[in-house]
């Protein structure tokens, strides 16, 4: 596991104002002062996918279906960064397990292909000889920024039955928690109720045992009754007692990245095997309350402090 460590510089946030409605969450992130600035008919999403269930979700091959006769119009880059950052703010108006308006176990990958096409989007397709159509897509990252983003659809029998969505703020903690605010965890929490599951992911040394100024550290936060599991990356301090604060906020230590795992309810596949899960049981991801002396009642109940940051420890000798 190769680690990079840096030094965090103060981060400047602002809280964003959050308007929740039936299933909409809305949220007026500043602007980030070099995006290209476009017309508003532009910033507003028009494209509307038609949410037909499927006959059938049972996973097998199938072929991808052809593109439209009568191809949608092509954004161009600067109008397709407005739109997805207008998206990222939206979430075309849907809830999640939801995005962009493409809603796992019900929208068809015909209309899916169509949406990205519209937005001038390509696809890779990675058939398997088993299960669900593997299609890789890019040209979202907002490079200025060194915001790079990444999406990940999985279709079966025509139909979208999982999505993975990639956010890598890295190189620019303080862009990527403005572009992707609506998704901070004191605003989705809250939003989304108590969690089925919160894991903890963290490391003790690098290089040979040599420590570093500041260790990794990933909160897993899944809401398994709606097919969510959203992964949360930061940097804490290295000291004999972590202290975690996963907000977005200026008294959090979120912001190196933040990945989504989507898919319908009522699929009997582990949210966990949707992404690069594989360490469970060997000290590098531990269940909450291994990690911490919290419940995950507890763990909610930080959230909904009043001017108080919902932070936790957790001792460094548990990780490897």
């Amino acid at each position: 596991m190769k680690i990079k460590i840096f030094n965090p510089k103060v981060l400047c946030f602002v809280i964003l104002t959050v308007f929740l409605s039936g299933c909409t969450i809305v949220a007026n992130p500043p602007p980030v002062s070099s995006l290209p600035v476009m017309p508003s008919e532009v910033l507003s999403p028009t494209f509307t996918i038609t949410q037909t269930p499927s006959p059938t979700l049972t996973p097998t091959l199938t072929q991808t279906p052809q593109p439209s006769a009568t191809p949608l119009p092509t954004l161009t880059q600067d109008e397709r960064l407005n739109y997805v950052q207008n998206l990222l703010i939206t979430n075309a108006n849907c809830r999640l397990p939801c995005w962009w308006g493409i809603t796992p176990g019900k929208t068809s990958w015909a209309e899916t292909e169509e949406f990205l096409q519209y937005m001038g989007i390509t696809t890779s397709i990675y058939p398997r000889e088993s299960g669900p159509v593997f299609h890789s897509t890019g040209g979202f990252d907002f490079s200025k920024q060194y915001v790079f983003n990444g999406l990940v659809i999985f279709e079966s029998d025509g139909v979208v039955v999982s999505i993975e969505v990639h956010g890598d703020g890295f190189h620019n903690p303080t862009d990527f928690k403005t572009i992707w605010a609506s998704f901070a965890p004191e605003l989705i929490i809250p939003a989304y109720g108590l969690p089925s599951r919160v894991w903890i992911d963290s490391i003790a040394t690098v290089h040979e045992g040599q420590p570093g100024p500041t260790m990794p550290y990933e909160v897993w936060v899944f809401y398994d009754h709606l097919g969510i599991l959203l992964r949360y990356k930061g940097q804490v301090v290295y000291q004999s007692t972590y202290e975690m604060c996963p907000v977005f906020g200026d008294e959090g230590n979120l912001g190196q990245g933040l990945d989504l795992f989507l898919q319908f309810p009522e699929s009997n596949l582990p949210l966990e095997d949707l992404s690069d899960f594989n360490h469970i049981g060997e000290s590098l991801v531990l269940p909450l309350e291994k990690a911490t002396e919290l419940t995950i009642d507890e763990f909610f109940g930080l959230f909904a402090q009043q001017n108080k940051s919902p932070c936790f420890e957790t001792s460094r000798d548990i990780w490897p």
